[in-house]
């Protein structure tokens, strides 16, 4: 939801990609778009208006609606609105990457990515390992759910049974053009999710984690440890939440 009672959503971008032998490839970007009171729709900004896709790249094959045999390229799943900058954070899972958008222009206004981007970590740390949400804390200070399973950019073999995903803050500094990991929470017990994800910071200082696979959703502290935790049973999957102060 945007104050102005018009509302944000991710949306396909399916283009046709010529490579060098002249043939054409149906590439799957996403775009950032408006809708208002009215139903009007408003394109903020597409993937394919900053990145170009590799068409020698082996992308994940999908369908969509009657479109099959389409490349997953960008993959996008995350999206937060920053009402105090009016700008959009969006989440690239096909990059590894978290873009942050002026709403008004289009325009990017940096890129954090652990391959290319506008920020170098500070540590030398991956820092934007399968994300799934994303916040800005404030200007500067976003909060990301981790996947931390391998971006496609990444060829090494992981071993997912000692992969954790967890809840992290970055902090950028745009004047050094560096990111530092500040804080973390991830599950008492490791636990990779598989899909979804998403962490969210609540009014009391805590965070909100859902590792929305596992069947789990933690409030964490500051100091990492855990205020309360539920479970499903085998089975069960959470995908995304709100904390509302009452359901009466």
């Amino acid at each position: 939801p945007l104050p102005d009672d018009a509302y944000a959503a991710i949306s396909y971008d399916l283009r046709l990609v010529t490579d060098e032998d002249g043939v054409a490839h149906p590439i799957l970007g996403d775009r950032i778009i408006e809708v208002d009171e009215n139903g009007q729709e408003r394109v903020v900004w597409s993937t394919f208006d900053f990145f170009s896709p590799d068409t020698e790249e082996s992308y994940w094959i999908v369908e969509v609606g009657d479109d099959d045999n389409l490349r997953d390229w960008t993959h996008g799943n995350g999206l937060t609105y920053d009402a105090a900058s009016n700008d959009y954070i969006i989440s690239l899972y096909g990059l590894g990457s978290l873009v942050r958008i002026d709403r008004e222009t289009g325009d990017v206004v940096w890129h954090l990515s652990d391959w290319d981007g506008s920020f170098v970590s500070t540590t030398g740390e991956l820092l934007v390992q399968a994300p799934h949400s994303v916040e800005l804390l404030d200007d500067n200070h976003l909060l990301v759910f981790n996947r931390n399973n391998s971006n496609p950019l990444d060829e090494s073999d992981i071993d997912l049974d000692t992969v954790c995903s967890e809840a992290i803050e970055i902090d950028l500094s745009p004047e050094s053009g560096t990111a530092t990991k500040t804080w973390s929470y991830g599950s008492d017990e490791c636990i990779f999710v598989v899909f979804y994800g998403e962490a969210q910071r609540l009014e009391n200082g805590n965070t909100l984690v859902i590792f929305s696979s596992s069947g789990q959703i933690s409030e964490g502290t500051p100091e990492g440890e855990t205020v309360w935790q539920v479970n499903t049973d085998v089975g069960g999957v959470f995908t995304f939440g709100e904390r509302v102060d009452s359901l009466y």
